[in-house]
């Protein structure tokens, strides 16, 4: 460990004139390596106290330095991910929000990333664990108005240049979420994203009708939304050529709709855009 990082240890604090020092003598172009990186992440593991400074420094070199490049790489994801979690589960506040950081600031990163983020949101609604488990009611396996906000905030962010609509990833694992909580009791912003999301994710399969996330994934306070949000979707598959019928019909809705514009032979990938429009009808009175 450099020796003002060693000094700061044994002292067991660092405040906000030590952050300065290290920006301005030990790390004046920023850091350089993962070494620096791992020894700011030792540092922060030593100290039994810091200040807002001290956290604001050490998420903001650390997230500039993985995204240096713009794009996160796989092994710098990896890498990242193996510093600041164990087991899938992220070590603590202050390394989710280094974690989103980097999401934020990347112009890509892989989907590890985001979704090693993202479950933390799922496992504090599910089972009661992991850093984000402090702001949930350990009584409820309902998603509450924050955790729906920070699923939103984690999608936006990831947005790219060569991912500006949902992947299949991404609506996978909202699927997946959407079958395990508490659906009766989710707050209601969550139909508001879940059908957002579904809506953006089918209409993607059409460059004409794809729009970017940050701009699909808006939040909306009207309740009618939901519904019109719906009624769209299915109204532009109608308009190149579905026949938006019941959950009977599924298949040959699917069928027809990846013939025209989605070009997968993935049955995984049929059945999602199955479960999306179907989610999507059931939100509507359309028969």
């Amino acid at each position: 460990m450099h020796e003002a990082l060693t000094l700061l240890a044994q002292r067991g604090c660092v405040q906000t004139q030590d952050v300065e020092h290290l920006q301005t003598t030990v790390f004046p172009t920023g850091l350089q390596s993962r070494d620096d990186a791992e020894m700011l992440l030792a540092l922060d593991l030593a100290l039994p106290e810091s200040c807002e400074a001290w956290q604001d420094y050490l998420i903001s070199a650390i997230a500039e330095f993985v995204t240096r490049n713009g794009a996160v790489t796989a092994s710098d994801a990896d890498w990242l991910a193996g510093c600041v979690s164990r087991g899938g589960v992220i070590d603590g506040l202050m390394r989710f929000d280094l974690l989103f950081t980097v999401i934020a600031y990347g112009a890509s990163v892989p989907f590890s990333l985001l979704k090693l983020a993202l479950d933390q949101v799922a496992l504090a609604a599910l089972e009661n664990k992991g850093p984000l488990a402090n702001l949930h009611d350990a009584k409820s396996k309902a998603l509450s108005e924050r955790e729906v906000s920070l699923i939103r905030e984690l999608l936006i962010a990831a947005e790219s240049t060569d991912c500006q609509a949902l992947s299949r990833s991404e609506m996978s694992w909202l699927h997946r979420l959407n079958q395990r909580s508490d659906n009766a009791h989710n707050h209601s912003s969550w139909n508001d994203l879940f059908v957002k999301a579904a809506a953006n994710y089918v209409l993607n399969a059409r460059a004409d009708l794809a729009q970017p996330r940050s701009f699909a994934l808006a939040p909306s306070h009207e309740a009618s939304d939901v519904e019109n949000t719906c009624r769209g979707t299915l109204k532009s598959l109608e308009r190149i050529g579905e026949t938006c019928g019941g959950s009977e019909d599924m298949i040959r809705v699917v069928n027809r709709y990846k013939e025209r514009g989605l070009e997968s032979d993935n049955d995984d990938e049929q059945q999602l855009l199955g479960a999306c429009i179907d989610g999507l009808q059931s939100f509507t009175s359309v028969a």
